[in-house]
């Protein structure tokens, strides 16, 4: 498909996951930056190449070319457009940065403007896990407790949303260890998800994505 057309945002997209999932990290570095003129003014997709490339960054520990892309990018097209996808790439980045040990400064309070909005929605365990995220990172307690109480309410009384019928068994405990992890309870974090580490799939996203969820 690049071969017919290489401003494809969908196909640079296939391609950053192949690199990802064989880890050829040096390979998905050398696409980014040759392919990179081709790509970056895709409205709906440029964010989220980007975020794939901060991840090849992450994983070879060169954080802060993850932050420059970070900051350079990924902010500046979230905080612009409040699309979920761009949120949801601004939350897992600076998650993993964070678990990762980089001080990630103020840059949370930037990404909880956005998702604050969100606290109420509740139609993806997906999109709540990042939003939970960003409120932690942001140590926005309120926002978290916001998040927290309706997903308890929702376990109880699911209707029939198939996601609801999910956060039971996967949204609550998920969304618990989001907040031990955040408090340094390691063990508990362990105790909550190892149970259902084959099960976290089922809240949709990418290999890619459930991965920030699943560390």
């Amino acid at each position: 498909a690049l071969a017919v057309d290489q401003k494809d945002c969908w196909s640079v997209h296939t391609v950053a996951h192949v690199h990802e999932m064989k880890a050829d990290i040096e390979e998905g570095l050398s696409f980014m930056k040759q392919t990179e003129n081709n790509w970056k003014g895709g409205d709906m997709l440029a964010c989220h190449i980007y975020w794939h490339w901060a991840l090849y960054f992450i994983e070879k520990g060169e954080y802060e070319a993850a932050l420059t892309l970070y900051d350079k990018y990924l902010a500046p097209i979230c905080i612009a457009s409040g699309s979920m996808l761009d949120i949801v790439d601004n939350s897992s980045l600076l998650h993993r940065l964070q678990m990762e040990g980089v001080k990630i400064g103020k840059r949370w309070d930037d990404v909880v403007q956005v998702t604050k909005k969100h606290t109420k929605d509740h139609i993806l365990i997906f999109n709540d896990l990042h939003f939970l995220m960003s409120s932690l990172g942001a140590k926005d307690h309120e926002m978290t407790a916001q998040l927290l109480q309706p997903l308890k309410e929702l376990s109880e009384f699911p209707g029939e949303s198939y996601q609801h019928s999910l956060i039971g068994e996967l949204g609550r405990p998920l969304s618990q260890a989001l907040v031990e992890f955040d408090s340094g309870n390691y063990d508990k974090v362990v105790e909550l998800m190892y149970p259902i580490r084959y099960k976290i799939v089922n809240i949709g996203g990418s290999n890619a994505q459930v991965t920030a969820s699943a560390h």
